[in-house]
């Protein structure tokens, strides 16, 4: 049995690693005057990195490069894929989180989303069967798709990953049910988790 003592250090600690994921300094890196000095979604946004690569191999032919962009909004691969597809959307401008829109943002948020879409629909458009060099999906079945299967939300504040406003795109299935909690606002109301729908509709 462990002692007492040495579980509530041990809980303690514990608690200490979460707390520092959901609070650290997320992917950016400020000034004393509280500026933003390094951004890596900025870095990614203007071509000054690569998005990063990792996962699995049917997950890395779609990483380390921009997957759709425009003048305002870039989107890539996500790093870890939490679904059949699992894309972000990010705008050019940094933009901290949520928290900081105001109803002037409402067409980035669309440019967002209709980003997102494009690129997702995109994709399953031209994915092949291995075997047979064979488009999986007809047109109709990838409109199918877009309507009952794409998933578009925010992290709220503090539980945010990067401090640079990005949507997540998804294509379900997510993988397993842990990532439909965390990713899916839709299956139930999280208060991690907010869908791009509902943000708008906040700001209007």
């Amino acid at each position: 049995m462990v002692p007492v003592g040495v579980a509530a250090t041990l809980a303690l600690a514990a608690c200490g690693t979460l707390a520092w994921k959901v609070f650290r300094p997320k992917g950016v890196v400020y000034g004393s005057d509280a500026l933003v000095m390094q951004c890596l979604f900025c870095d990614i946004a203007h071509g000054r990195t690569d998005p990063a690569k990792g996962g699995r191999p049917a997950d890395q032919r779609l990483q380390g490069r921009l997957l759709h962009e425009t003048a305002d909004v870039a989107v890539f691969c996500n790093l870890a894929v939490h679904a059949h597809l699992h894309l972000l959307a990010i705008p050019k401008q940094h933009l901290q989180n949520i928290s900081v829109l105001g109803p002037e943002h409402i067409p980035l948020l669309q440019q967002l989303k209709a980003a997102g879409t494009e690129a997702l629909r995109e994709i399953l458009a031209n994915e092949v069967d291995e075997a047979t060099g064979r488009r999986i999906r007809t047109p109709a079945e990838v409109e199918e798709e877009a309507r009952n299967n794409f998933v578009f939300n925010f992290h709220v504040p503090p539980f945010n990953s990067i401090d640079h406003l990005h949507l997540h795109c998804l294509h379900l299935p997510s993988h397993g049910w842990l990532s439909g909690l965390k990713y899916n606002p839709t299956c139930c109301p999280v208060p991690w988790s907010c869908s791009c729908d509902d943000v708008l509709t906040k700001l209007q």
